[in-house]
């Protein structure tokens, strides 16, 4: 799994979507109205590159997502958006997010079926069940610089980590909009906001006397009318199971029908 916007960062990444907003009673800007952070319109399609960490100048793939559909989910008008990854070797990777944009247009959800679909699929970690699936607060950018929202709070997760054994993952994350900045990617300008997603995760592996700290974190550029247009995840490490997972990076190269 990818990030967010790859299945979002994985996200996730996971994370990331980040990783994704109409409530019920709202519904989302049509065509002739469309203004704001993040693009509604079906057809819309972002083209990003995909590097393996924060500062790597060499390539490892590419991912595109797409507008390309209208449903409802949950109890929310939501955007299908079919995304495919596309490595430089090897083979390519399809899979479907769901997103909510609100009215504003500036504040994002991302319906959540695993906590790896925020941030990142860790190798040598499975989820087994645990998390609430449902719609989560991913983008929020309407509060402004200083924001500070909950993603998340006291989600219990089973896992299985390679070479450990069973473990119990207690995790919260939440969002911060830390304001405006001008950010060149892809051979282009943009006057982006930025946000940080911070999650803190306890692992507990059955039989140790502590439980293990991780805090990835994710932080994700957008920019009005064009939506994500970087997002990078720091690296993660447990070190008693030899996992390191240098961190990665996406650029927007393209968007189209916006």
């Amino acid at each position: 799994m990818t990030p967010v916007f790859q299945r979002l960062l994985f996200a996730a990444l996971l994370f990331v979507s980040l990783a994704t907003l109409t409530s019920c009673s709202s519904s989302t800007s049509s065509p002739e109205t469309q203004t704001g952070i993040f693009p509604t319109r079906l057809g819309v399609v972002w083209t990003y590159a995909n590097f393996d960490d924060t500062t790597s100048t060499q390539r490892t793939g590419t991912t595109t997502v797409t507008n390309g559909f209208n449903t409802q989910l949950s109890g929310r008008s939501a955007i299908g958006q079919p995304t495919r990854f596309t490595p430089t070797s090897g083979a390519s990777a399809s899979d479907t997010i769901f997103v909510s944009v609100e009215s504003n247009s500036a504040d994002q959800f991302i319906y959540l079926t695993s906590l790896n679909d925020l941030f990142q699929e860790i190798p040598g970690v499975q989820i087994r069940s645990g998390f609430p699936v449902g719609w989560y607060p991913f983008l929020r950018t309407s509060g402004g610089a200083g924001s500070v929202y909950r993603i998340f709070d006291g989600v219990s997760v089973n896992a299985t980590i390679q070479g450990l054994g069973n473990a119990t993952i207690g995790a919260t994350a939440e969002g911060r909009v830390d304001g405006q900045e001008t950010i060149s990617v892809g051979g282009r300008s943009y006057n982006a906001t930025r946000l940080t997603i911070t999650a803190n995760l306890n692992v507990q592996i059955v039989g140790a006397p502590a439980a293990l700290p991780l805090r990835p974190i994710l932080r994700v550029w957008v920019a009005p009318n064009v939506g994500v247009v970087r997002q990078q995840l720091n690296p993660i490490s447990i070190a008693l199971a030899g996992i390191n997972i240098p961190g990665s990076r996406q650029d927007l190269v393209s968007v189209s029908g916006n």
